[in-house]
């Protein structure tokens, strides 16, 4: 029997375990970090935690590891059958020659995957009742500041901007963060919760002499959906529910539809339209209030030409008219302009109500009216004695009673269109607190209307006419 011997061949010679060790040197060294596309199968849970299962398409299959610790991390729960990309690196067991993919994250690929993700995370949401109306709460009519939640770079920002300038000036806070990739939804909840951490927020706020956010636009501009991913994340969406400020959805074009669009107070399908629902046009407000003011003017001027027109009647009149001319229609008349004057009254406090900023220009005009009206009344009093006297009319031959019905009269008029004036300017709150009242707001400062919307041990703001007050619901 012959053996053949190695005769000194010039090659390294490797032991079984050096071979293994020099393989798995190479392999968890050029593909340390790494980046695989590929479709799950085999997918298994130990009790430890840990997940095992492959990664495969349409000609291989890698084997691939997700530790319990990372698995918490995850926001979907890995099924077979899902497309998936996944980051990690490449290691072996060098005993056994195998190697496999630790997954430190893993993403959902393809937009069926994300689709259906979507739709589940949707689902149990909705169960939930986060999207329920009864939730949504109402946007104020002209806030005091919007916060905007976006990227500090996008356009999506500068849209915002633009159009709140053109409508409305008002003060503005961009709170920038990431609206797509990694981190994206971490930091948009985060920024949304901050917001809302209203006890030391606002002492901040006024430090810096600035005014705290009473409204919010979440948004961004258009994207694939992979790109709006982060708007569809349980963790932003939760945060939307929870907060105390109402918030604007913005995201996206007016197709795109996204989770936090749902539970959001008002949807806006772009950030431009986004702008123009948070305020109301300036100048439409004015074109309002003039048309109101005009109106208010031309009855106040009706008035005085009708005293005018009675004053000349008595000037005209022999003194046995006297009492006629005064008497005749003028309780008609005067029923008219008191209905008239309560009408306008009723539309004016419909509409003051939400242009409370800017009564005090009308309630000035009123003032300067009413100097006009007394004016004209001590006008009407000096032409009357002058009418006696120019024509030598004895007031001996007119029983006492007719002066007295006369200037009574006139008396009657002028007292019910001071409490006219006065009505209108009671519409001022701060005037009613000058009166000895209070106004009660929640720890929302929401204005409080009855001891139905209060709840025992919860804060509310007491404001008197010459500042605020904290306190707590006891019984």
């Amino acid at each position: 029997m012959e053996y053949n011997i190695s005769k000194g061949i010039n090659i390294y010679e490797y032991t079984v375990s050096e071979l293994n060790k020099a393989i798995q040197g190479t392999l968890e060294g050029k593909f340390e970090n790494i980046r695989v596309r590929g479709e799950i199968s085999g997918l298994n849970k130990a009790g430890s935690g840990h997940v095992y299962l492959s990664l495969k398409d349409d000609d291989s299959i890698i084997s691939a590891v997700i530790w319990s610790s990372k698995i918490n991390r995850l926001n979907f729960n890995p099924e077979d059958g899902m497309e998936v990309l996944v980051d990690g690196n490449i290691k072996t067991w060098a005993p056994a020659s195998k190697y496999q993919i630790v997954i430190n994250n893993i993403e959902l690929a393809g937009e069926g995957a994300l689709l259906k993700l979507i739709e589940d995370r949707k689902k149990k949401l909705f169960q939930e009742g986060l999207f329920e109306s009864i939730h949504k709460k109402k946007l104020p009519y002209i806030p005091k500041c919007i916060g905007v939640i976006t990227s500090g770079s996008g356009a999506a920002f500068r849209d915002i901007l633009t159009i709140l300038r053109n409508r409305f000036p008002i003060s503005i806070l961009l709170f920038p963060v990431l609206v797509q990739g990694k981190g994206a939804a971490e930091q948009i909840a985060n920024a949304i919760r901050t917001i809302n951490q209203v006890d030391s927020n606002i002492k901040y706020f006024k430090k810096i002499n600035f005014t705290y956010p009473d409204l919010l636009i979440v948004g961004r501009g258009g994207g694939s959906l992979e790109d709006l991913m982060a708007f569809n994340e349980e963790i932003v969406v939760r945060e939307i529910f929870n907060s105390r400020i109402p918030i604007i959805s913005a995201v996206g074009h007016e197709i795109d539809n996204t989770l936090a669009d749902l539970v959001a107070d008002v949807r806006a399908p772009t950030p431009t339209a986004a702008a123009e629902i948070a305020v109301p046009e300036k100048m439409v407000l004015l074109e309002d209030l003039n048309t109101l003011e005009n109106r208010f003017i031309k009855v106040i001027n009706k008035f005085a030409e009708t005293l005018k027109e009675r004053l000349n009647a008595f000037s005209l009149s022999p003194p046995y008219m006297l009492f006629e001319n005064k008497s005749l229609g003028v309780r008609e008349k005067f029923n008219k302009i008191q209905f008239n004057t309560s009408q306008l009254i009723l539309n004016l406090e419909n509409k003051l109500q939400k242009r409370i900023l800017i009564i005090t220009n009308i309630s000035n005009r009123v003032a300067a009216e009413m100097v006009k009206l007394n004016s004209i009344y001590k006008y009407i009093s000096s032409s009357i004695n002058g009418i006696k006297r120019n024509k030598e009319i004895s007031v001996n031959n007119i029983p006492k009673a007719l002066d007295k019905k006369i200037y009574y009269n006139f008396d009657v008029q002028k007292i019910s269109f001071s409490g006219v004036v006065g009505r209108l300017e009671s519409l001022s709150y701060e005037n009613v607190l000058k009166r000895g009242f209070a106004m009660v707001e929640d720890e929302n400062f929401k204005l409080v209307k009855s001891v139905k919307e209060l709840k025992i041990d919860s804060d509310i703001n007491i404001k008197f006419k010459d500042g605020k007050v904290k306190a707590k619901v006891k019984k």
